[in-house]
């Protein structure tokens, strides 16, 4: 386990509204002996306005940006920096890298972390990677990210590019993938495949509940189908209605 380090992460989602993903827990963890500067995700542009969470997107961030810098309750600094969501053009990419420098580089000076390690989960925190005087660099890979179109307007090929400078200046590259790991061709030699796992102690409890069920439960026949997530509109909708249409409360599937 590291100590007494200072970790900066580049987030792919934002603390504060977005399930939480691998690296949330594992820097909740190495929060315990290291102090821990998570900065919200800085995007890869707007999504079009035609896109059905385009306010969504936009109301969130601005929840996100009146936070600004606030602890969470396991000792994690959380940083929402003013970043102008457009990377298009060399001038906004400049105007972007400046002002993301100054502010965690204040963030970094108020708190007396230096020589960071720098952990990035976005591509276009690409151009932080050596303004931070950082001493070891993790790039963490859990998409394809130029394949989706969906969520941002930047063009494909200026995220491969981005991606690949960062397979290039990474010192290490955790895929969260494996097929994302299996087809990784380059640095083959510094990546690893970051397997997933649960939070054991939490989902042992359930057979303390076992001889309990919450009250909501009790009565219904079995099997009993739960689903644990968002249901927002990238959820496929229609499979949702199949299925409650299918295993109603309390009845078996006569089919």
């Amino acid at each position: 386990m590291l100590s007494r380090y200072s970790i900066v992460c580049f987030g792919g989602e934002d603390w504060w509204y977005h399930h939480p993903h691998s690296k949330t827990h594992l820097l909740k963890r190495l929060a315990r002996t290291n102090k821990v500067l998570f900065v919200n995700s800085i995007s890869m542009g707007l999504p079009r306005v035609s896109a059905p969470d385009f306010f969504l997107k936009i109301r969130r961030k601005l929840r996100s940006y009146a936070r600004f810098l606030r602890r969470t309750e396991e000792g994690i600094l959380v940083l929402t920096p003013v970043v102008i969501p457009a990377f298009g053009s060399p001038a906004l990419r400049w105007l972007n890298r400046w002002l993301l420098a100054v502010q965690v580089r204040w963030v970094l000076r108020r708190y007396g972390m230096t020589r960071p390690l720098l952990w990035v989960a976005i591509p276009t925190a690409a151009d932080l990677v050596g303004t931070l005087g950082e001493q070891f660099v993790i790039y963490q890979v859990s998409d394809k990210y130029d394949a989706n179109t969906m969520d941002h307007s930047l063009s494909p090929a200026l995220i491969e590019q981005l991606h690949r400078s960062l397979l290039a200046k990474a010192d290490l590259v955790l895929y969260s993938g494996r097929r994302l790991f299996e087809e990784a061709r380059e640095s083959r030699e510094k990546s690893r495949f970051l397997e997933q796992g649960v939070d054991f102690a939490h989902f042992a409890r359930t057979g303390e509940l076992a001889g309990n069920p919450p009250s909501e439960l009790v009565g219904l026949k079995r099997p009993i189908l739960g689903y644990f997530g968002a249901l927002d509109f990238v959820i496929d909708q229609d499979l949702v209605r199949h299925v409650a249409a299918r295993r109603r409360f309390g009845e078996r599937d006569k089919t």
